[in-house]
């Protein structure tokens, strides 16, 4: 029968698979990734939710952002005692647009440099986003409605295929951008691209 193998490569094994699951978790576990599960856990668990949010949306989880608007604080039973902090993230979220269009423009404003991209990777990433990206939006469109997953009545049909148009045929220097700043990128490049 085969020996088992020694403690030591065991050991060894154990430790290699541990610093591989505490790279990958913290890889996966990003700030907005961690947010999103405290956010979800916030909202399926009743009592965390009746403290963030008031108490006349508990009925209706899809429109929370529209019922916090509705519901007047100081009416009774409605001011929950962290809804301060929920105002305050919707007002960040609102900003969210805007200061990212004013990094586009800050790092669009001295103009493109063009040796910081060769032209064959202009080319390429304009046929990609121009052509090739569309292609694939559309196809993939097709094939959802054709399967039947998607059962859309006519007037509503053609305007999905062109919201999957124009979402993957448009620019996307704003995602560019911020990608790049929060990478360490290259920002010479990516905004001359």
């Amino acid at each position: 029968p085969p020996l088992p193998p020694p403690p030591s490569a065991v050991r060894t094994a154990l430790r290699e698979a541990w610093h591989f699951l505490g790279d990958l978790a913290r890889q996966a576990l990003v700030p907005p990734v961690v947010a999103t599960l405290i956010g979800a856990a916030c909202g399926v668990t009743p009592p965390l939710r009746r403290l963030l949010l008031p108490s006349c949306s508990d009925s209706d989880a899809a429109q929370v952002a529209e019922s916090v608007r509705e519901c007047e604080v100081g009416e009774e039973g409605v001011d929950p005692p962290l809804g301060w902090l929920v105002s305050g993230m919707l007002k960040l979220g609102a900003a969210a647009v805007p200061i990212n269009l004013i990094l586009l423009g800050a790092s669009l404003a001295k103009g493109p440099n063009w040796q910081a991209v060769t032209p064959g990777v202009i080319v390429t990433v304009c046929l990609c986003k121009m052509l090739l990206m569309p292609l694939v939006g559309l196809t993939t469109v097709y094939l959802i409605d054709r399967s039947g997953l998607l059962q859309l009545e006519s007037p509503w049909d053609e305007p999905l295929y062109l919201a999957a148009l124009v979402v993957t045929c448009t620019p996307t220097a704003n995602n560019i951008i911020v990608l790049s700043e929060q990478a360490g990128g290259d920002r010479a490049a990516l905004s001359t691209i």
